[in-house]
């Protein structure tokens, strides 16, 4: 399967622009710009974590292959 490379990279730049955002705003002000810091500081790790829960679900899900006999 051949992936473009907004298909490959849409997430992490995404990620990345969010860790941005949080510095700047952490940088530049205090009051909503902490606010608004925390929030974007927070959703990588939010989203790392929801991914990660999503993929122990849906491996959870599948069948279970044939046990190997070592020989």
């Amino acid at each position: 399967m051949r992936r473009g490379l907004w298909m490959i990279f849409r997430w992490p730049l995404l990620i990345g622009l969010l860790a941005t955002l949080g510095l700047l705003s952490a940088l530049l002000g205090d009051g909503l710009y902490d606010v608004v810091s925390w929030l974007a500081l927070g959703m990588p790790l939010i989203i790392v974590g929801a991914v990660r829960v999503w993929r122990q679900k849906r491996l959870r899900h599948q069948a279970p292959e044939a046990q190997r006999v070592p020989l």
